[in-house]
């Protein structure tokens, strides 16, 4: 399904020419043939690596293939619809070899699962459920709100990051560049007077000596092997164990997870649940989101939970505290009482990424200070580790 470079003329003998996504150069011949242009010649455009696919690419397609359903075009015209207005070539592959595994007779929800970059399980789920109740179009949209809603929360977080590693980054080379380029400037100066350096001088020209050495690098490649190696051991099961307990232990790190953990779950519970699908299958694929085998094995204690006859809400309490709050518990019982457990789930998904919100930018507070603190502290001490030499060489002249 590639891009074609394509050259033509019109009935008035105008020359035309431009680049076209088509599946072949008899549907390239159609299209153009459409806008009354005669193809002359083509070739084969390399689309190159590939763009990431985003959230607002999925959204944008539930959403447009939403519409064109509703307005009454069958699916394979609706899907090739929407492969035309995309502008990133490997969704438009997809979304083509989609349309076409759908002409052969193969169901929506199968024809998507072959393609996991683009359709996760949840959403597999979300549109085998849809067909089934005949609320294809609706599921699409509950699709792209949901999407929507996991973007705009994957951008706060983003923005509350990116300063404090910002101011990070800028710490980290003004400090390079001080203890490297500036401080040994000074070094022959002093050492050429014969007088006694203060200690803070001392201690700033020790520094430098340090970052200027073979140590600093010994250091820095001991640091990647330990991360490298690290990271192999988290691949196994062992490991992996170890290492995401480690990650839910750190503090405001552990508690984020956990948040984010839990908002993804409500979100993508209620989302199943408004679509017809029962509770327990609707856990089973959600778990399919938790990405730490501790939070794994909590959630699958809760399944067997629900599955053997207990309530949402109070095999949800068996980890009040260590995973899911008192109040986030109660609206969901609650929900469960009076039947409308998506809208509760959905509820208390917003409470938890105010949460989130609120720890991120604690966070913010507490670290992006801090560091321009400890900045202007260590310019200030270096500026009278280099001038205060400075001074007593000119009392001694």
């Amino acid at each position: 399904m590639p891009y074609f470079r394509w050259h033509g003329v019109d009935l008035g003998g105008k020359k035309h020419s431009g680049l076209l996504f088509a599946a072949s150069a008899s549907d390239l011949n159609a299209l153009l043939h459409k806008q009354n242009i005669a193809l002359v010649s083509y070739t084969i455009q390399r689309t190159g690596r590939h763009k990431p696919i985003r959230a607002s690419h999925k959204a944008q397609i539930f959403e447009q293939l939403a519409q064109l359903l509703n307005s009454g075009l069958l699916l394979p015209d609706a899907l090739e619809v929407v492969c035309r207005q995309l502008h990133h070539p490997h969704l438009q592959e997809m979304i083509q070899q989609v349309a076409h595994q759908i002409k052969k007779g193969t169901a929506f929800h199968m024809a998507c699962a072959k393609f996991p970059q683009l359709f996760d399980v949840v959403t597999v789920s979300s549109i085998q459920v849809g067909q089934e109740s005949g609320q294809l179009p609706q599921t699409l949209y509950d699709l792209a709100d949901h999407l929507q809603a996991m973007q705009r929360f994957h951008k706060k977080i983003r923005s509350a990051v990116a300063m404090p590693l910002i101011t990070f980054a800028f710490f980290i080379v003004v400090a390079l560049v001080l203890f490297v380029g500036i401080i040994p400037r000074f070094e022959t100066l002093f050492s050429s007077t014969g007088q006694p350096l203060p200690y803070l001088t001392r201690l700033a020209l020790q520094i430098s000596n340090f970052f200027r050495s073979w140590y600093t690098l010994y250091i820095g490649t001991s640091i990647i092997i330990a991360l490298v190696l690290l990271k192999l051991y988290a691949r196994i099961e062992s490991g992996r164990t170890f290492y995401d307990r480690l990650i839910l232990k750190i503090p405001f790190i552990g508690t984020l997870k956990k948040r984010a953990a839990a908002l993804r779950i409500f979100r993508s519970v209620a989302l199943l649940l408004q679509g017809g699908m029962q509770l327990v299958p609707a856990l089973t694929i959600s778990r399919s989101l938790l990405k730490n085998k501790q939070l794994e094995d909590w959630f699958d204690d809760i399944i067997q939970a629900v599955e053997s006859g207990a309530s949402l809400s109070n095999a949800l309490a068996r980890y009040q505290g260590r995973w899911f709050d008192q109040d986030a518990i109660a609206i969901i019982a609650v929900g469960e009482e009076s039947g409308a457990l998506p809208t509760m789930l959905e509820r208390v998904a917003h409470i938890y990424e105010d949460g989130i919100n609120r720890i991120l930018a604690t966070m913010s507070i507490l670290i992006q200070p801090s560091l321009m603190i400890i900045l202007g502290l260590l310019i200030a001490l270096l500026v009278f580790a280099i001038y205060i030499p400075i001074f007593n060489m000119a009392t001694v002249v």
